[in-house]
């Protein structure tokens, strides 16, 4: 018994150590995906290779085999080593037959030198016993080595090829060397030889080439080969075992009865061990591929579709169908007759020609065999159904018991029937209707045949059917049924020469008269009335109704005649006699006139239309209070009369209608109405003062304006100021109003256009004009030119204008206003106007000086004085509300200081959102976010810079000597 160490390097390039062989109890060894082993053995101590699987088996010269499970796993590259004495080979495997592997060995490297694969090499031999034909000195090397390998038993061969020499489909005799008692351990040690039997398969194998089928199982399994003369075999198959003996010319053979070795489609090992006379084994090893059966099926079901072949199905030939063993041949017997089927993949098919297969009903046996490849055969068999014939036959004899349809027994429909296979489907076709029923058990069917489709009169009714049993097949057949339906008789309502009873042709009666047959009973209805006479010998007929039968008004009224033949056959003829004995249908129109009853002016002058209805061809006489109309009916009844607005009165009023009208009867009626008239918008009038003074100030134009009047209850008002139009705001007493915004008011002084458009109940429209003025334009600021103070304060000022409404306010510095008395005196020399104040104004206070215009716009100057303790300027004094700034003045104020916002700006000057403020370069104004335009204008001979300031087109004119900061 040997032990073999080894080494294995995982894909991570981890070693692992360990050893194997039946010195260890461990033979085989596992490796990973993408390992490397290397096996501690010289070449020539390993006789050759073989693969089981993803399993390398490596067999030794001693006999004994090692397997490396996974070594062909398919996924990685593994690559097998072996070392021995410090040397390295890797060991190259090529296929040869079977499961033999070839070996060529090439060297991986030196010990002693770094390599990546120092880790595969053994310093020391393996503790094997190798072959040999002789006995072979064993030499001690001190690594662990027992025996040197030999290589003579191999026939010399060198170490690259001593594998491939000692393997084939069996096992070659081996000569091993055992150590005898007593040997010693120093110098060479002598040895016993021993040869192992030889055995080989040679025959029932798959590495023979053969496969046992069908003919060969029942024989048995029989397994062929060679070996030692005299040698014990012992073959296993599965479970089964036989045992033979070796003849002289070194030939065996076993054979295992059919039930040791189940027949089917598989694979199974078999194992061959020989035992020499010396009890000495060698084995050889194989596999038994077995298949000894087939399949064939037949698919009754599909044959047609349905299973059945009708006789348009036969016609083109009978398809058969069923399922086999790929490669095999099938033939289909049918009738004593054989046919090769077409086999394709595992379907096969084969068509009976129609010549083949008789007419008629009855079940066709099947049989079909299937032969595969390797001669098993496979036998079924099945049946189709062929059905190619059906029957049908039509009644026509029994239709109505004695084969003819009267009218009475086609009122309620006629029932027509036959024979027919049972279960069949029968179309019956009467007068172009199909009526489909299906045969009974018994084969016998019916229909009900609709009173439609069986025309009256005397004749023979053609009827066909046609028949469709369930095998498919169809049959037709037809026949005639006599009818003989009619009686005459017609009724003429068309009388008194227009087709119309009046009510003159009703005073006396009417007479109803119409054909029949020679003889036969008429009976005639007319308004529950009922006269009874017979038809004489030409067919004519006549019945004679009294006034008190004929009613009255307009009505159809349904006449009927019946008559009744000899034979009991009846008939009946109805037709509508007219009655028309008074106007009707006379009205006027649903729609009021005009729309709605009342016509204003605009429609008078359109001319008006007054319509209605009444009775076709009648004659229409409109009367519209003085003026009248003849007109004409229109064949629908319609009648319409059209009256000119010089017809119809002026103002407001209501005038009568009256219709006449007389029918074609001589018949008359009278219908009466009224309409209204209004032709005028009364009253309507507009504004007598907008303001109290009828002028709208920039004051009053500012909080907006509003225009009122009066017009006629019920009307809408329309005013257009200035471009502007607006529905006013009419009250339920006809007050009317409407409001203007500041911003719908254009600033300046002009008169303004009002336009006033009024639409009444009626639609009648007018419109007036009215006129107001406007004076937005507020007057020049007033310009302080000069001061006289003493020293109790102020004295007088001199301004540059003399307007007559010039007022002069004091404002405290707490914002109380003190209107200030003054004298005025034009001054020629300095062309200005002194005023005078009745006492002097003190330091502390400042004055507005304004100047208010005939209409009312105000314009002041802001003027300021000196103030103890500070030199600011307080626009936000409550006292300087109501004042329309125009300009501040800060000359006569040392050293002031102004600050200005946009929204003081907006404050200030409500006129214009302008500003001008005079001073001097002692004075400051700070106006944060104004921008200067770079724009300028000169003011009493003085140039004066222009700022502008806000989002609302704010100005600002500052003297260019005050100090300005933006």
């Amino acid at each position: 018994m040997s032990t073999i160490d080894f080494v294995v390097r995982d894909d991570a390039g981890n070693f692992q150590r360990g050893s194997m062989g039946e010195g260890t109890g461990q033979t085989a060894v596992a490796l990973s995906d993408g390992a490397d082993i290397s096996l501690n053995l010289y070449p020539g101590q390993i006789a050759g290779y073989s693969r089981a699987g993803t399993a390398l088996q490596v067999i030794l010269a001693n006999g004994e085999t090692l397997t490396i499970e996974g070594f062909f796993n398919g996924t990685g590259e593994q690559v097998l080593f072996v070392s021995a004495g410090g040397e390295l080979s890797q060991v190259n495997l090529v296929a040869g037959e079977g499961n033999v592997l070839y070996a060529s060995y090439e060297e991986a490297g030196d010990f002693g030198k770094w390599s990546p694969l120092d880790d595969f090499f053994f310093l020391r031999g393996p503790e094997i016993l190798v072959t040999d034909a002789a006995a072979v000195a064993a030499e001690d090397d001190g690594v662990g080595m027992l025996l040197t390998p030999l290589v003579g038993g191999l026939g010399f061969l060198s170490p690259a090829t001593v594998g491939a020499a000692a393997v084939g489909a069996g096992v070659l005799g081996a000569t091993v060397v055992r150590p005898k008692d007593g040997d010693d351990d120093g110098g060479q040690t002598q040895g016993e030889i021993i040869t192992r039997p030889d055995v080989e398969i040679t025959g029932g194998t798959q590495g023979t080439g053969h496969i046992v089928d069908g003919t060969d199982h029942a024989d048995g399994v029989t397994i062929t080969g060679t070996g030692e003369a005299g040698g014990a075999i012992t073959v296993t198959i599965g479970d089964a075992t036989a045992e033979t003996v070796v003849d002289g010319d070194g030939n065996w053979t076993v054979t295992f009865p059919s039930d040791e070795v189940p027949g089917g489609t598989y694979e199974v090992p078999v194992t061959v061990v020989i035992t020499d006379e010396n009890g000495n084994t060698s084995t050889a090893e194989d596999i038994v591929e077995l298949d000894t059966e087939t399949f064939v099926s037949f698919d009754e079901d599909a044959v047609e579709g349905d299973g059945t072949a009708n006789a348009e199905e036969v016609s083109d030939g009978v398809v058969l169908e069923g399922t086999v063993e790929a490669g095999s041949t099938v033939v289909v017997t049918v009738g004593g007759q054989a046919y090769e089927a077409v086999v394709e993949g595992t379907t096969w098919t084969c068509t009976l020609p129609a010549s083949d297969v008789t007419g008629g009903e009855y079940e066709l046996d099947v049989s079909v065999t299937a032969t595969d490849a390797l001669g098993n055969v496979a036998t079924t068999s099945g049946t189709v159904t062929v059905d190619t014939v059906t029957t049908l036959t039509i009644d026509t004899a029994s239709v109505e018991t004695d084969g003819t349809v009267n009218r009475d027994e086609r009122s309620d429909g006629v029932t027509i029937g036959g024979t027919a296979e049972a279960g069949a489907t029968v179309v019956l076709t009467v007068s172009g209707t199909d009526y489909t029923t299906t045969a009974g058990s018994s084969g016998s069917w019916s229909v009900e045949v609709a009173a439609s489709d069986i025309p009256s009169g005397t004749y023979d009714l053609e009827v066909s059917a046609t028949s469709t049993d369930l095998a498919g097949n169809r049959t037709s057949t037809s026949g005639t049924i006599a009818v003989d339906t009619v009686v005459g008789v017609t009724i003429d309502t068309d009388i008194e020469g227009d087709g119309i009873v009046n009510a003159v042709e009703r005073e006396d009666g009417i007479t109803l008269s119409g054909t029949a047959d020679a003889g036969a009973q008429v009976e005639v209805e007319f308004n529950g009335a009922v006269r009874t006479v017979t038809a004489s010998g030409s067919g004519t007929w006549s019945a004679d109704f009294t006034r008190a039968e004929v009613p009255a008004g307009e009505v159809g009224v349904v006449a009927t005649a019946t008559a009744t033949d000899a034979a009991g056959n009846s008939a009946s003829a109805s037709g509508t006699v007219v009655i028309d004995t008074h106007v009707t249908n006379f009205g006027f129109d649903s729609a009021p006139v005009a729309g709605d009853d009342v016509i204003n002016d605009a429609e008078a002058d359109a001319g008006v239309t007054i319509g209605g209805t009444v009775e076709a061809g009648s004659t229409v006489v409109v009367n519209l209070g003085d003026a009248s109309r003849t007109v004409d009916v229109g064949a629908d009844g319609t009648w319409s009369a059209t009256f000119t607005g010089s017809e119809i009165p002026p103002g407001e009023t209501t005038v009568p209608v009256t219709v006449h009208a007389t029918d074609r009867a001589g018949n008359t009626a009278v219908l009466n109405d009224s309409v209204v008239v209004d032709r005028i918008v009364s009253p309507l009038t507009g504004s007598e003062n907008v303001t109290a003074d009828d002028i709208v100030n920039a004051q009053e134009a500012a909080s907006g304006i509003t225009l009122a009047g009066t017009v006629e209850q019920g009307s809408s008002v329309t005013v257009t100021f200035e471009g502007t139009s607006r529905a006013a705001t009419v009250a339920a007493d006809g007050a009317w109003t409407v409001d203007f915004a500041a911003s719908e008011i254009p600033p300046g002084t002009y008169t303004a256009a009002v336009s006033i458009t009024a639409t009444d109940a009626a639609g009648n429209v007018r419109t007036i004009t009215d006129s107001f003025e406007i004076d937005t334009v507020a007057p020049e600021v007033p310009l302080v030119t000069s001061t006289d103070r003493g020293v109790d304060g102020l004295r007088s000022v001199g301004i540059s204008e003399a307007d007559e409404g010039i007022a002069v306010t004091s404002v405290s510095a707490s914002g109380d206003k003190t209107g200030l008395g003054f004298e005025r005196e034009v001054d020629t020399r300095y062309d200005e106007i002194d005023l005078h104040f009745d006492s002097p104004v003190s330091d502390g206070s400042q004055l507005v000086i304004s100047s208010t215009d005939a209409a009312g716009n105000q314009n002041a100057s802001l003027f300021v004085l000196d103030e103890s303790g500070t030199n600011v300027v307080d626009v936000d004094n409550p006292g300087l509300e109501g004042f329309d700034i125009g300009s501040i003045d800060l000359h006569f104020a040392l050293d002031s200081e102004l600050t200005l916002s946009a929204d003081d700006l907006h404050k200030l000057s409500r006129n214009d959102n302008e500003l001008t403020i005079h001073g001097g370069s002692d004075d400051s104004v700070t106006i944060a976010g104004a921008t200067a335009t770079g724009e300028s204008q000169t003011i009493g001979g003085r140039s004066y810079d222009i700022y502008s300031l806000g989002d609302e087109g704010g100005r600002v004119i500052i003297d260019e000597d005050i100090n300005v900061i933006i």
